[in-house]
């Protein structure tokens, strides 16, 4: 293998590249190859070390997405004076972000400014309005660390801790380890020119995605790190990636070729990197500032070369050719082909920890800072949200403005359903207010107390009016037929009793009119007895004494009745 600009060491074959080195800390000095001392560009040939290098098929998750109405974002635009040479425009939770924490950032091909967070989501701004995007639209992770747009207008967003996802403007579609993705810890997102998507991860390399499969690049291919934290495409079409402990890697498709310190880095924990129009490389380091390699040679830059921070989160060249350097503590750096200038909370940036930069195509740059929110920076003046005095007050309400304050927003509770305006009013550096900035929001009244809820309560009313007459009538009719069966029950009950007093009163009647019978004969027969009594006295009376003389007398006795025995 051969390099341009590159020496060849004795007894390796392998080339060298010149490296970079302090002299006695006063700057930075080129130094040629020399025997025995040459920095070596390591180069590894893939070919037939791809041990997992077999594709693998990715068949993500799909969830629907829930599209949320966007929330107008509040504007007050207060302005001041300033030394810097261009205007600075925060948003924060304030305005409408999810987060003050903004991570990522990304223009679409609609002009749309979508804000990745550190926790809640992402926001998209277009500009008067932000649309949020979290779990409750269906978005599967929250911290987001990268967010592209690639050639088909999708949105893929990584994911510390949730993988990957993808956004096609209706559903969600997740990919995972079960997915084929070899981690979940996604850090950076590359679309090359010929459409295939590269992921870095923390633990598993790099990762090419064709739309269809999945193919990983680890240790076992060839990386000689698997924390993989940004990834570049060059002018020649090689990916550079950027690791977290082994320097930096460019991959022409078929070799590895390694750049630690040992070839003129000045760290090996790579952050970021971009390419400017010369085709150099640039590349933000953790704790050793800047590097720029122009193909043969590293240079530094960092605290001695007017660098205020050698801790470099972010990088971007803008359309004028100038570079922008995010740092830790010390806000952002903007380097010409003169010096660097220096921008940090003092000239408007609300944080100094600034996570990104990025470039709108009107030529503004985006920042998004740790707990700032995110700035636009459009080259002329400082426009700010806070430390300005301002009143506020809710038209509909008849109310006063309010007392001149600096709190950056208004409490106000229990506000009335209905349409209502908030108007704002600032007061800048000349002490003059500016113009009346309105808003109008509506408030829904809760759902019991809607139209169609009444309605349903007047519905729910009558109809249990309804249902209780239905009920008391249904009661009344088994109480009827209740007392109809009793009545019945009862009147059959009479009626036997009746006929039980009738037979009884027959009975008792003829056993009547027996005994009278029985009293008739009775009577005659002690009639006929007195009457033979006489006629014996009479004949004894006449006849003396008639001894041994028995009389048989012989009643009519009717049966039943009476025998005499």
């Amino acid at each position: 293998h051969s390099a341009e600009g590159a020496s060849q060491s004795r007894g390796t074959g392998l080339p060298a590249l010149s490296g970079v080195r302090s002299q006695s800390g006063e700057g930075l000095g080129i130094v040629p190859p020399q025997p025995n001392r040459v920095k070596f560009i390591l180069v590894n040939p893939l070919g037939d070390t791809l041990a997992t290098g077999v594709p693998i098929k990715a068949q993500g998750k799909k969830v629907p997405a829930i599209h949320p109405q966007a929330v107008p974002a509040v504007n007050l635009r207060f302005e001041e004076a300033s030394i810097s040479r261009g205007s600075l425009l925060n948003l924060d939770v304030e305005q409408g972000t999810l987060s003050s924490r903004v991570f990522s950032m990304r223009q679409d091909r609609q002009g749309h400014i979508w804000l990745g967070t550190a926790m809640e989501g992402v926001s998209k701004f277009d500009g008067h309005a932000f649309t949020h995007y979290s779990q409750r639209e269906g978005m599967p992770g929250l911290r987001l660390s990268a967010i592209l747009e690639d050639r088909q207008g999708n949105m893929w967003f990584a994911n510390q801790g949730d993988g990957l996802c993808k956004f096609d403007g209706k559903f969600f579609i997740h990919y995972t380890e079960k997915e084929g993705l070899g981690s979940l810890n996604v850090l950076s997102l590359l679309e090359d020119r010929k459409g295939n998507l590269w992921i870095g991860t923390q633990e598993a390399g790099v990762i090419k995605f064709d739309g269809k499969t999945f193919t990983h690049y680890t240790t076992n291919e060839g990386l000689s790190h698997n924390h993989v934290r940004t990834i570049l495409e060059d002018r020649q079409g090689h990916l550079w990636l950027g690791s977290y402990g082994a320097g930096a890697i460019r991959f022409d498709g078929r070799n590895f070729s390694y750049y630690t310190t040992e070839e003129g880095l000045s760290a090996n924990r790579i952050t970021c990197m971009v390419e400017d129009r010369q085709g150099h490389i640039w590349l933000g380091t953790w704790g050793n500032g800047l590097n720029e390699f122009d193909g043969q040679a590293f240079y530094h830059y960092g605290q001695n070369q007017g660098l205020p921070d050698n801790r470099i989160s972010c990088l971007i060249l803008d359309q004028q050719g100038s570079l922008w350097i995010g740092k830790n503590t010390s806000g952002v750096s903007r380097l010409d082909i003169h010096s660097f200038t220096h921008y940090t909370d003092r000239e408007g940036l609300p944080h100094s920890l600034v996570m990104f930069i990025k470039e709108d195509r009107q030529k503004n740059l985006w920042l998004g800072t740790f707990e700032g929110g995110v700035s636009r920076y459009d080259g002329r003046e400082f426009i700010h949200y806070t430390d300005k005095e301002g009143l506020y007050r809710i038209s509909e309400l008849k109310e006063n403005w309010s007392q001149p304050a600096k709190q950056p927003f208004a409490d106000y509770r229990n506000l009335p359903p209905g349409t209502h305006t908030f108007q704002v009013r600032a007061i800048g550096a000349a002490q003059q207010w500016g113009e009346t900035i309105s808003y109008t929001f509506t408030i829904y009244p809760p759902w019991w107390r809607t139209g169609w809820a009444w309605a349903l309560w007047i519905g729910l009313g009558l109809g249990l009016v309804v249902a209780y007459v239905r009920f008391r009538t249904h009661q009344f009719k088994e109480r009827q037929q209740e007392l109809e069966k009793m009545v019945e029950h009862r009147t059959a009950e009479v009626q036997h009793q009746k006929l039980e007093v009738e037979k009884r009163n027959e009975e008792i009647q003829m056993q009547n009119e027996q005994l009278s019978r029985l009293s008739e004969d009775l009577i005659k027969a002690l009639e006929i007895k007195e009457m033979l009594m006489r006629e014996l006295n009479h004949r004894t009376k006449n006849n003396h004494t008639l001894e041994g003389t028995r009389w048989v007398v012989r009643l009519p006795v009717r049966e039943g009745f009476f025998r005499p025995g």
